[in-house]
């Protein structure tokens, strides 16, 4: 799984610190503030948000991936956060700071599926749950102190009207801490392609 995430890190050409690709110079393409100051750059699987919230959850970049029937997620923060800052009471419920990964399956800009990324039982988890299901906890990485990311299972979807689950789906994703709000991207989804494996 890590292999991946570092394989879906590279496809999207998610940098930090002003560090582009060679396959994809313009990845990090400027954003001008006119009207709206939440303006988000935002491709087939990237979105960019600008610096533009207080607290620790300021979210920068994100981008998911999907290949085959896995699905590849990575979220980074302007800022650095320790794991404890997502502390929930318990695995299914989220504390006062949170981390969310919406998932819209069928393309109708409404989610179907939360994730909901929450540190418990000494470990930081990705939950998902939807449509009256919930799964076992994912693990979720942590490559530096700005980014998480994880790796599961498309079919934990169960998108049933779709040939063998070969279709593209939407996700974004919400930031909630010390009283400000994000979400990358501002308006929309991100659009996850699907590739086969």
């Amino acid at each position: 799984m890590v292999l991946l995430s570092v394989a879906m890190l590279a496809a999207t050409g998610c940098a930090r610190d002003g560090d582009e690709t060679e396959a994809a110079p313009t990845e990090r393409t400027p954003t001008v503030a006119t009207t709206a100051p939440t303006e988000t750059v935002s491709k087939p699987g990237l979105a960019e948000d600008l610096n533009d919230v207080g607290g620790p959850l300021d979210l920068e970049l994100a981008s998911a991936v999907r290949i085959g029937d896995l699905l590849a997620v990575s979220v980074t923060t302007y800022e650095e956060w320790e794991d404890d800052l997502l502390t929930g009471p318990r695995l299914d419920k989220q504390g006062p700071n949170r981390l969310t990964i919406l998932y819209d399956t069928d393309q109708d800009d409404r989610a179907d599926y939360t994730g909901k990324v929450v540190f418990a039982e000494g470990a930081l988890s990705l939950v998902i749950a939807g449509e009256g299901q919930a799964f076992e906890p994912i693990p979720v990485e942590r490559p530096d102190d700005a980014t998480a990311q994880a790796v599961h299972p498309v079919d934990v979807f169960v998108i049933l009207d779709q040939a063998e689950g070969e279709t593209d789906i939407q996700v974004a994703i919400e930031s909630s801490a010390a009283g400000f709000k994000d979400r990358i991207p501002a308006e929309g989804w991100i659009l996850v392609p699907f590739a086969p494996g």
